[in-house]
């Protein structure tokens, strides 16, 4: 049988070897692989979300805005940042128009309260520069002169921010910009939350393009164009104003009745394919003359040409 004071030597030895080993493993975490670990740690605790960038307006020849970017916000609050809780609740109260209740029991229960909008410019500058407050924007499309022009100029598609149809769509590349980008900081139960350094990188603003497009006519041809049809129960027509001197677009009206339908504003007039008709005889005649190549007689008949 082993002596007491052997298997002790062994015991302590062991021990030792064990405490060895622990103490390399923890060395090489946090000295070797140090800044592996914090970066794995910031991963973990942030992550990166997309700021929209303002989309450039679209406008008329006479700078009238036919297309416009409009802003509304949803609400932030990081609940540990707040200097006086009880002031932010009658704030946030005041200016998102909620009951002091519905906002006490959110940011009491929750260091991290998010108050879903949309909220206006109006509401939440009133939130502005308080600590632990962020807005958080949300961008969407206005047109000031629908339904006017509305087939011309297209659309927006929110999910993907970008242009549906029309005009919108031809020109998405310039009018939508570069997003920027923030830091959202995420709470021990997986909520995100904006901090006061979060953006990292500025969205940049879209360009604004004007149009050859006078809203005035577009709109005198739109209805011209309804009063011709309805006149003479016609299912289609279009009315196309130019410049005689540039040849730029001045208006451009289509309506078109699908399916029997009543008629319904279209683009059509600036995709569809038309035979050239009488209108190409101009051309023609202007080209023959040019060149001297007309040798048959010719007799005014009271302007009608023989």
């Amino acid at each position: 049988m082993a002596k007491p004071t052997t298997r002790i030597a062994f015991l302590q030895g062991a021990l030792a070897l064990a405490a060895a080993a622990v103490f390399a493993q923890a060395f090489r975490v946090s000295v070797v692989q140090h800044s592996v670990w914090k970066e794995r740690a910031e991963q973990s605790r942030s992550k990166l979300r997309t700021v929209p960038a303002w989309r450039g307006t679209i406008y008329d020849r006479n700078g009238a805005a036919l297309a416009v970017t409009r802003v509304s916000y949803h609400v932030n609050v990081a609940v540990l940042q707040l200097r006086d809780t009880t002031a932010a609740i009658r704030l946030l109260s005041r200016a998102l128009g909620l009951p002091v209740e519905t906002v006490a029991t959110r940011v009491r229960r929750s260091p991290n309260a998010y108050f879903r909008g949309p909220y206006s410019a109006q509401q939440v500058n009133q939130l502005r520069g308080v600590r632990g407050i962020y807005r958080d924007p949300v961008l969407d499309r206005a047109y000031p002169r629908s339904p006017r022009a509305t087939p011309l100029l297209g659309g927006f598609d929110r999910e993907s921010a970008s242009g549906k149809g029309g005009l919108e769509s031809a020109y998405d590349s310039l009018l939508k910009g570069v997003d920027g980008l923030k830091v959202l900081t995420i709470d021990g139960r997986g909520i995100a939350f904006e901090g006061p350094n979060a953006v990292v990188r500025r969205p940049i603003r879209g360009s604004d393009i004007y149009l050859t497009i006078d809203a005035n006519l577009q709109g005198i041809a739109e209805n011209a164009l309804e009063r011709a049809l309805d006149q003479f129960d016609a299912e289609d027509g279009d009315i196309v104003v130019l410049d005689v001197h540039t040849g730029e677009v001045l208006a451009l009206a289509s309506l078109r009745s699908v399916g029997g339908g009543a008629p319904r504003p279209t683009a059509s007039a600036a995709v569809e394919e038309y035979e050239p008709g009488s209108t190409a005889k101009i051309f023609t005649a202007a080209a023959v003359l040019q060149v001297g190549a007309d040798t048959a007689p010719r007799s005014g008949m009271g302007g009608v040409w023989n």
